[in-house]
């Protein structure tokens, strides 16, 4: 800047000769240091041109510069009678823009890169005077394209940044440093007794008590404390959360268990033991009687069902078995609609025919029945009745006199249950030691109401009584069927048919289809 600055100052010669001069000058004073360099100090260097090229060696990399109107983009042009003029003007902005230069011989006393260099030593002047945090910004690709890293391109920024350098140099000297004042202040909550001085001994007694291992890594000085490794920081982070979450939790317990027995008193004033039924409890603004209303509702339900009939009660755990099956699965499983099990009962046929089949079947009682539409292994449709007893599954023919057709299936070896997601009565039970699947549509009188819900909760609950495993409940919009080593694709689609049937849309592929 200096020998800018000389050049720009020499009036008598135009602007070519004054950027020679430049040139001139720094070949002279500075021509023998290592990061400077032209075709005059190095004849061998080709790129640079004669008395026109020069090149400073950066430590991010070589720049070369050329000195064409070096000088004249150097000088001051603004005239002296118009910094006057902002110097006498009302407007502060103005006033102090024209700068303290009076006369238009100061102007061509300074030129930029004096004012630069003013200002540069000025800045570096104010930061000296503070706390500098130094932020590294790395460009992650040239294309200026967001979500993509060039690697080369950053790892080069590192190293001319001199991040690795940088990073090593500090991890060798003491990297943190402390007040006394402020690492008092935040890990006095570590330490049962009050620390009052905040001063050395303090810092050494926290030290000690907390991270003692770590003690050698810390030097004291007047008014700081310094860190030579991380661990020890992390250490007393970490004991410092933990007494943090242990203090909240007791400011939590007591704020909680006041705001439980303020609560329990307004329920136990608002509850008359004759009237639970009607019985709600008192509203609240605190998000504490959410788990109360909880457990009273559990309670309630507790008390709606032991006061209920053994009929009652059957039909409600059915209900739970159900829910717990369909519910957010399922778009109706008849959850709204009582449930009678016994739907063939009402046949005088079927009553006469009951005694024999539990003779042959050795079952107690029917706990669900219904017509259904059953395929064969031959993809043929059968009309049917099934039966689910308390142990086993049977097929009975109703145009026999409901003879049984074949042996009953012990439900000890239903293994896996599959249900359409639809409105359909499509059910397919799985027995893997028959080597075939049952597959049935639910035919009763009225299709538009749900009885798949009913026959699989009576399943799994007779399961349950009989000491095994609840079979496994599926629900899926395609099911797959295996009849041996053959096996197809069960779909299920609605259209305005008087009956239910079954009908082959492809090789492999069947279709339920069930009144829309």
């Amino acid at each position: 800047f200096t020998f800018l600055h000389r050049a720009t100052i020499a009036e008598d010669q135009d602007s070519d000769s004054c950027d020679k001069t430049f040139l001139e000058l720094m070949d002279k004073v500075i021509g023998g240091h290592e990061k400077y360099t032209s075709r005059q100090v190095d004849p061998s260097d080709a790129i640079l041109c004669p008395f026109l090229d020069f090149k400073i060696l950066h430590f991010a990399g070589d720049v070369t510069y050329t000195i064409s109107n070096f000088v004249e983009k150097n000088r001051k042009t603004v005239d002296g009678k118009m910094l006057k003029l902002f110097q006498k003007s009302l407007n502060v902005v103005l006033r102090d823009g024209g700068g303290t230069q009076t006369t238009a011989q100061s102007t061509k006393s300074m030129s930029v890169s004096i004012e630069f260099r003013d200002s540069v030593s000025e800045l570096v002047a104010n930061i000296n005077q503070k706390d500098a945090y130094h932020v590294r910004c790395i460009k992650p690709n040239d294309t200026r394209q967001p979500n993509y890293m060039d690697p080369s391109r950053c790892i080069q920024q590192i190293n001319h940044l001199n991040l690795v350098e940088a990073t090593l140099v500090r991890r060798q000297g003491y990297s943190t440093h402390w007040t006394f004042k402020k690492f008092c202040e935040r890990y006095r909550i570590t330490l049962s007794e009050k620390l009052s001085r905040s001063d050395q001994a303090d810092c050494q007694t926290i030290m000690n008590r907390i991270a003692p291992s770590e003690a050698s890594n810390v030097v004291y000085g007047k008014t700081r404390l310094f860190f030579k490794s991380q661990q020890a920081l992390d250490q007393l982070e970490k004991v410092r959360d933990q007494e943090v979450e242990r203090r909240l939790s007791i400011l939590q317990k007591v704020f909680r268990s006041r705001a439980a027995r303020s609560y329990l008193k307004d329920v136990q004033r608002s509850f008359n033991p004759k009237k639970w039924q009607s019985f709600c409890l008192p509203a609240s603004n605190q998000p504490l009687p959410t788990l109360l209303r909880k457990v009273f509702l559990r309670w309630k339900r507790r008390m709606l069902v032991d006061t209920a009939s053994e009929q009652q009660q059957s039909l409600i755990q059915l209900k739970i078995i159900g829910s717990a099956h369909f519910s957010h699965q399922r778009q109706s499983w008849g959850a709204d609609r009582p449930w009678h099990g016994d739907y063939l009962a009402v046949n005088p046929a079927f009553r006469a025919a009951l005694p024999q089949l539990q003779k042959e079947g050795h079952f107690d009682k029917v706990l669900f029945s219904c017509n259904v539409l059953k395929m064969n292994k031959r993809l043929k449709i059968q009309d049917r009745s099934i039966l689910v007893t308390n142990n086993s599954l049977i097929n009975v023919d109703a145009s026999k006199n409901f003879a049984m057709k074949k042996t009953p299936i012990n439900l000890k070896l239903i293994k896996t249950i599959f249900v359409s997601a639809g409105h359909d009565q499509g059910v397919i039970v799985r027995c893997p030691s028959l080597g075939k699947d049952i597959v049935l549509a639910l035919n009763l009188p009225d299709s538009r109401e749900d009885f798949v819900g009913e026959m699989v909760s009576v399943i799994c609950l007779a399961m349950k009584n009989m000491g095994v495993a609840p079979a496994v409940v599926i629900v899926s919009h395609h099911l797959d069927v295996a009849y041996g080593s053959n096996s197809f694709v069960l779909d299920f689609d609605y259209q305005f048919n008087e009956l239910p049937h079954f009908k082959k849309t492809g090789t492999n592929r069947m279709t339920l289809l069930w009144p829309a």
